[in-house]
């Protein structure tokens, strides 16, 4: 499924164990996700209710 930002903002990669979460959106609007880029590590997390409460 195609996704883009959220928001249009400029994006640094993370260095020395720091973490960026990065909120998507599928073209259609209908579905939200995130993506959290920490060093050498990726991960794409379908964003629900539980995950919104979490934060």
């Amino acid at each position: 499924m195609p996704k883009r930002l959220t928001k249009n903002q400029p994006l640094t990669y993370p260095f020395g164990g720091s973490r960026v979460t990065i909120p998507l959106i599928s073209l259609d609007e209908t579905e939200s996700f995130y993506l959290d880029i920490s060093s050498g590590q990726f991960n794409l997390t379908r964003k629900n209710i539980k995950t919104d409460l979490e934060t």
